[in-house]
């Protein structure tokens, strides 16, 4: 296998040329690109004994600090338009990336796919039947386990240290 350093913009292009052997990053992302493409699968870290969240809402710990109301606000609203879109709601949210985002250049078919590949990752095992948002505390703390024993975190670190519950849905 042939591994090259490339900008993250550029790790989609570059695996679907033939330049790369496979990539690293969002699985449902990178399918639903490549689904017409090249042909493609995925090997999950989790299925290796790596679990780990995949993404979130970052903040500076100033902002929420000075702001807790204003973020809580940001969440509720996130949440609640995740769960619109997941509700039903999947044409208008494309056509708002399309009008929204023209130099991104998604299609409506492609739009579609990249949300429709994301909808088995909304929740897990733990946060099933949770509202939109929900983070569980054993998630975190397996993702901290795993950072931690590949050495990407200090080993004094909690998975504490990383997210503020008090921000999401109950």
């Amino acid at each position: 296998m042939k591994l090259l350093a490339v900008a993250a913009s550029a790790k989609i292009a570059t695996y679907l040329s033939g330049r790369g052997d496979g990539v690293i990053g969002p699985i449902p992302f990178f399918l639903a690109i490549a689904r017409n493409k090249r042909p493609s699968s995925f090997i999950r870290f989790s299925d290796h004994g790596l679990p780990m969240l995949s993404w979130g809402i970052i903040a500076n710990d100033d902002s929420i600090k000075k702001k807790p109301k204003a973020m809580k606000t940001f969440m509720v609203v996130l949440a609640r338009s995740w769960k619109h879109i997941l509700d039903g709601s999947l044409d208008e949210a494309v056509q708002s990336i399309i009008k929204l985002r023209p130099q991104a250049r998604v299609s409506m078919a492609a739009g579609k796919g990249i949300f429709n590949a994301y909808r088995p990752y909304f929740y897990s095992p733990t946060t099933k039947g949770k509202p939109m948002g929900y983070m569980s505390s054993k998630d975190w703390t397996d993702t901290v386990k795993t950072l931690k024993g590949l050495k990407l975190i200090k080993a004094s670190m909690n998975a504490s240290d990383f997210y503020n519950p008090s921000f999401m849905p109950r």
